[in-house]
């Protein structure tokens, strides 16, 4: 399955809850506004906890499954639906604690993200993003685009045909049949420049 395809899926099956969430935790502020003017921190802490959180804790089922489908950027979103889950607040846990929660279970699935294996973002020029991938060292290489898997090519063939673009960033690539798969977008840099 491409990647387009997965996003579209996670999208699909997050918005809806979303939007449903979002929509209860902005009428449960303009109803808790009716005991007095808010400061702006209060505000802000709302709008984290009941806006951001609670839209992210509605999001949770199409979060889960971009999760099943390897669709990294979910990490901080799931984080912050965490967050906002575990500390709901009540009488021990007030709304700036809840806040806090939204915002330190974001900040560890953005952690989570820049460690993630593979991860582009985090690469130095000239550096593999996996230098543990069996991709690296492989002599021949396989492609799976959605259920096919062709090959064994060698490193030089497949060059050819991503200059050709006959392969393309969401196609997978492993060093056996079996995988470990990885998207062709996120290695091509370093397949390409590699012997």
């Amino acid at each position: 399955m491409s990647y387009v395809i997965r996003v579209i899926l996670v999208v699909v099956f997050a918005l809806p809850g979303a939007l449903l969430v979002l929509s209860i935790g902005v009428t449960t502020f303009a109803f808790a506004g009716d005991g007095g003017p808010f400061t702006g921190f209060e505000v802000l802490c709302w709008f984290l906890w009941a806006g951001v959180g609670g839209a992210c804790l509605g999001a949770s089922p199409g979060l889960l499954l971009g999760l099943v489908l390897r669709v990294k950027w979910v990490l901080p979103f799931l984080g912050a639906a965490a967050g906002c889950l575990l500390a709901f607040p009540g009488p021990t846990v007030s709304v700036p604690m809840a806040a806090g929660c939204v915002v330190f279970g974001s900040f560890v699935g953005s952690v989570v993200l820049w460690f993630w294996p593979g991860n582009s973002l985090r690469a130095t020029p000239g550096t593999p993003t996996d230098t543990a991938s069996p991709i690296q060292s492989a002599a021949t290489l396989y492609i799976r685009r959605e259920s096919e898997i062709r090959g064994p090519f060698e490193r030089v063939a497949i060059r050819g045909l991503f200059t050709a673009k006959k392969l393309k960033k969401s196609d997978e690539v492993a060093s056996t049949s079996d995988g470990p798969w990885e998207l062709l977008g996120d290695v091509y840099k370093t397949l390409l420049k590699s012997p």
